[in-house]
């Protein structure tokens, strides 16, 4: 799981985003604050730094031969690592096209098999079908790795997206005070009669048309997801990721903790603390279940809000997302800000920056009682999503319709997003993956393309 704490002032009632990549970070950034510059422009998944496709491999990368892919590929950079693989950004030899690449060392364990095997089949059938989630193009198993390749996303994650304007946020904060502080309380453009941190404090951190914007586009993918059988179950930033567009297109990634029938009750406690619902949160001591779409829902709510602020809605100071401390600070905070009706408030939060249609939407997004939680049919009918953009957010949206049109067009034509036997084919690789490394073997691969 990835982290969901966040790291600010001491004693401040509610921090901004900062974790940010912590899991992902290579050893040349572990020395970097979390919210410094050089860790916000850490890559996470299937995104990272928007390098063009003539682009040379960076100083220390190892050759594709490492990987056993010198006849498919060039690596170019580390995007990020984890646990469990490694990703990277490489290059197809054939087509001279990027791609993000996940390598997982064989063996695998026999107990991943069958996630692995879900994962990779979840994204393929989703990503083929629709614009707004990352495309998986193809599976390796080399003598040494399974690789699997996906479509890469130049700009990197969303919470990169929101970290850089947060710094931006506190930069002008600073210059702001010291710019008051040096004209003196009284003199002419002195502090703000707003008090505290100034008028900049109270900006959002992206405007409402912004985030809008991005939430629509979340919003179809989670929808698409949904009639599609399946509960993504951990929605966050992180997995999230941009194309290099202006504005960008928002790709949904990583479906490893994807549920299928996702209208039945599930009991696992799973995903990442500050994204959840509070009966995933307690699931594991109430043993009641929860339905995992409306848990998806309330994880959209999150990501909107932190699009907006900067901040999770609810957090915690505790760095370890597995511990107890992190779930019962969270659930506490969820318990107290939302359990009484009348009320809305936030700590350390201005709501009053929001319209009252997003107001009312988050409201409605965060509510207790998954029964009486909105859906995602009724969000697409709230007022506040299906205002009205403008200017270059409006031509984008109509592009992406378009790109998502001609998916469709494909579909009915063909009548099948997949190559004969790609799933049998697939499973087999995947398989086989968990057999001891043999320089021997030879390399064997499935494509969608």
């Amino acid at each position: 799981m990835g982290q969901c704490c966040s790291v600010g002032d001491a004693g401040a009632a509610r921090s901004y985003l900062s974790h940010s990549f912590e899991e992902n970070r290579s050893a040349a950034h572990s020395g970097a604050s979390p919210t410094s510059d050089e860790s916000c422009k850490s890559a996470s998944s299937a995104g990272g730094t928007a390098t063009g496709s003539g682009a040379q491999p960076r100083s220390g990368i190892p050759d594709a031969k490492h990987f056993g892919l010198e006849e498919t590929h060039v690596v170019l950079d580390v995007l990020g690592r984890g646990g469990e693989g490694s990703a990277w950004l490489m290059r197809e030899l054939k087509t001279n096209k990027l791609c993000a690449v996940k390598l997982i060392k064989r063996p695998v364990p026999k107990v991943l098999l069958p996630f692995l095997t879900q994962e990779i089949g979840i994204q393929a059938q989703l990503g083929r079908q629709h614009v707004n989630i990352i495309d998986l193009e193809g599976v390796i198993l080399t003598p040494y790795f399974l690789a699997i390749v996906l479509e890469y996303a130049a700009g990197g994650p969303l919470t990169r997206y929101i970290c850089e304007r947060a710094q931006t946020h506190r930069r002008t904060e600073k210059q702001k005070q010291k710019e008051s502080q040096s004209k003196g309380e009284g003199g002419a453009g002195g502090t703000s009669n707003r008090g505290g941190g100034g008028e900049s404090s109270r900006k959002l951190f992206l405007p409402e048309s912004q985030a809008n914007y991005f939430f629509k586009q979340f919003i179809s993918a989670v929808e698409f997801c949904h009639k599609n059988g399946f509960a993504h179950r951990d929605l966050k930033l992180d997995n999230t990721l941009l194309d290099n567009k202006s504005p960008p297109t928002i790709k949904v990634s990583d479906f490893g903790f994807a549920k299928g029938s996702a209208e039945e009750n599930t009991f696992t406690t799973i995903g990442t603390p500050c994204y959840m619902s509070p009966e995933v949160l307690t699931t594991g001591t109430t043993k009641k279940g929860y339905n995992a779409k409306r848990a998806d829902v309330w994880a959209c709510g999150v990501l909107l809000f932190a699009m907006l602020f900067g901040a999770f809605p609810f957090d915690s100071a505790d760095y370890d997302p597995n511990s107890i401390t992190t779930v019962h600070d969270i659930l506490e905070q969820q318990l107290a800000s939302l359990t009484k009706e009348q009320t809305w408030n936030l700590p350390g939060v201005d709501l009053n920056l929001l319209s009252v249609e997003c107001q009312d939407l988050l409201r409605r997004i965060f509510t207790i009682d998954p029964a009486k939680r909105i859906g995602i049919g009724d969000i697409k009918e709230h007022p506040w999503y299906k205002q009205h953009l403008a200017g270059t957010f409006m031509e984008r949206m109509e592009e992406i319709s378009e790109q998502q049109k001609d998916k469709d067009e494909l579909y009915s034509k063909e009548g099948h997003y997949f190559p004969p036997h790609f799933k049998e084919k697939m499973a087999e690789l995947v398989q086989k993956a968990a057999k001891m490394p043999d320089p021997r073997e030879r390399t064997q691969s499935i494509w969608l393309a």
